[in-house]
């Protein structure tokens, strides 16, 4: 284990979030760990975080809001933070001179294919977040991927460079760290918005529930991270994660 710019790397561990929950109580309010190797990264509806050791950003922080300068988040406003993390990475990512977007909730794309996604597990005491635990990853250097990980792609394969891990690491966490201080910026939300994936004009997708497929255009997010969609016949539908996705 090392300590170096504030991150604790380990070279191999099962999950970074995981490590975070077992040292609850052990570490401080910002903490962040970060690792060579995920044996076994989780992502978002129980899915896999797939990478090949070395090659990638796999880190998690532990956020405690209300504390260290990071504003407190109602429980209904718990959004923000997803929508704060997702702008960070997305906001990284252009740093590097790449263009990206939001697909909504919180994975970073690159045209139609996935860069960067998020684990963003909360819980709340007293109508207020107590804590948080924001596991990221980012693909940096890896251009071979396994065939189950649906349209992947990484920063070496987008612009041809090499990354040093614990650097871009350092970069990604200095701009979350600074978007945090903002949670109660009344632009996050709109900020969020502007860079969603397929943000103009109608685009595929399907009803999870009931698996129909429909044409719709993205109308915004409400304050509580809802998707609204305008169907081609004028029909606004609000939906939450989990109850429609993308065609892509």
């Amino acid at each position: 284990m090392e300590t170096a710019g504030g991150i604790i790397w380990l070279d191999s561990v099962d999950s970074t979030s995981d490590e975070i929950r077992r040292r609850i109580g052990a570490i401080d309010n910002l903490s962040v760990i970060a690792a060579s190797e995920q044996t076994a990264g989780r992502g978002q509806r129980g899915n896999k975080w797939l990478t090949r050791p070395g090659e990638n950003i796999t880190l998690s922080m532990y956020v405690r809001p209300g504390e260290n300068g990071i504003p407190a988040v109602s429980a209904p406003e718990a959004f923000r933070i997803t929508a704060c993390t997702a702008l960070s990475a997305a906001r990284y990512v252009a740093s590097r001179g790449v263009r990206c977007s939001i697909k909504w909730p919180n994975d970073i794309y690159c045209g139609d294919r996935k860069v960067s996604g998020m684990l963003i597990e909360s819980s709340v005491s007293e109508g207020f977040v107590r804590d948080t635990i924001l596991g990221i990853g980012i693909n940096l250097n890896q251009t071979a991927f396994p065939p189950e990980v649906l349209n992947p792609t990484s920063l070496k394969r987008l612009t041809g460079d090499d990354y040093d891990i614990r650097r871009e690491s350092d970069a990604l966490v200095s701009i979350l760290l600074e978007n945090l201080r903002s949670l109660d910026s009344p632009f996050l939300l709109k900020d969020y918005t502007s860079l969603l994936y397929r943000h103009d004009g109608f685009h595929p997708y399907s009803d999870c529930k009931s698996g129909r497929q429909f044409e719709a255009q993205i109308d915004g997010i409400t304050p509580y991270g809802k998707l609204r969609l305008i169907s081609r016949d004028g029909v606004l539908n609000e939906f939450s994660f989990k109850e429609v996705s993308y065609i892509i």
